[in-house]
């Protein structure tokens, strides 16, 4: 957070310019009972319409690609699986190097994932993503 400070302070003095920074967010399809089916573009859970009305709920998915260290596996894995993910495949590309395969909610990598696969495989891991 302290390189966006510095982005910041820097835009206010020399531009004279307020940067307004928000969380990132992630939306979801809300489907009603009545008939026909109804989805509506959820953004916010204050937008979620009555739970009588509700009759399902369903979220982004991305398939994550991720290759790092064979001896840090565990660890990306853990972290994975401790954001929702299930794996669909792992290929060893090397003896030393590992492809991993996930199934993960978008929600769960927007906001702070990038920067802990990073931690957890001492900045080695790659990332890569579609939806």
């Amino acid at each position: 957070m302290l390189h966006l400070e510095i982005i910041q302070e820097r835009l206010e003095r020399e531009f004279d310019m307020t940067v307004i920074t928000t969380v990132p967010n992630v939306s979801y399809l809300a489907y009603t009972k009545k008939e026909p089916e109804t989805a509506i573009i959820v953004n916010n859970p204050s937008d979620l319409p009555e739970p009588s009305k509700l009759d399902r709920v369903e979220e982004p998915y991305i398939k994550a690609t991720i290759i790092t260290k064979s001896d840090l596996l565990g660890n990306v894995m853990s972290l994975c699986i401790e954001k929702r993910g299930v794996i669909t495949n792992q290929t060893y590309l090397t003896t030393e190097r590992v492809e991993l395969n996930f199934d993960m909610p978008l929600a769960e990598i927007v906001f702070d994932f990038y920067d802990r696969l990073k931690t957890v495989s001492k900045g080695y891991a790659s990332f890569d993503y579609h939806q």
